[in-house]
């Protein structure tokens, strides 16, 4: 085994492949001319001689954790997608509700730009909500999630078919940012549809409605 340092998906693996292996073959032939008597015996084996990356070597494995990586940003993508549709419904029944209360405050001089960032400013703070609960749940379900595969009985990892028995799991703070930035963003973009509605509305018909 030979660690090469960096990204373990750094694109000059083939290359480093390459120079391990002409490596390898100049010390074959090295001990060729220092043991004489065998020459025929590495002269075999040289064209049989064969280096792999991490990649080649566990392909199987490599296919199911990218397959795996791949449903789980899909599922995360829906997740961002549901956050968007729920603010923003949340938001357009708020703007519903709040018809007379907007055509006051315009009546009294409020801007559209300061209506629009009220209701930007709510569907933030209901993401901020949602994060509030969710990203320690979510952490706390990581750090036990072992456990809680062995109280419902899920043996995720078999023995008999894999080297390892417990679920691995490393949080990384980046992943975390990602997906506060994320959620965060999904607020404000689930809320800039009525928020840009409430901020158009004619303060006349607003008080107008009962």
């Amino acid at each position: 085994f030979l660690w090469v340092e960096g990204d373990p998906d750094r694109p000059d693996l083939d290359a480093i492949r390459s120079q391990v292996r002409e490596k390898m073959l100049g010390l074959l032939d090295a001990e060729a001319q220092r043991q004489p008597e065998y020459r025929d015996v590495f002269e075999t084996y040289k064209p049989l001689l064969r280096v792999e990356t991490w990649r080649e070597k566990e392909a199987n494995w490599y296919y199911a954790v990218s397959r795996e990586n791949m449903i789980l940003r899909f599922i995360m993508f829906v997740f961002l997608l549901f956050v968007v549709i729920i603010v923003m419904l949340i938001i357009s029944r708020l703007v519903a509700e709040k018809v007379r209360d907007i055509g006051i405050l315009k009546a009294m001089g409020a801007t559209p730009q300061g209506i629009r960032s009220c209701f930007l400013a709510q569907g933030m703070l209901i993401a901020l909500g949602g994060l509030a609960a969710g990203v320690p749940l979510g952490l706390l379900f990581v750090k036990y999630v072992n456990e809680v595969a062995a109280f419902f009985g899920v043996d995720v990892f078999p023995t008999s078919d894999f080297l390892i028995d417990r679920i691995p799991t490393h949080v990384l703070p980046f992943d975390v940012g990602l997906i506060v930035t994320l959620t965060v963003a999904a607020g404000f973009l689930g809320a800039l549809i009525p928020a840009w509605r409430a901020s158009r509305l004619d303060p006349v018909e607003c008080l107008r409605q009962e």
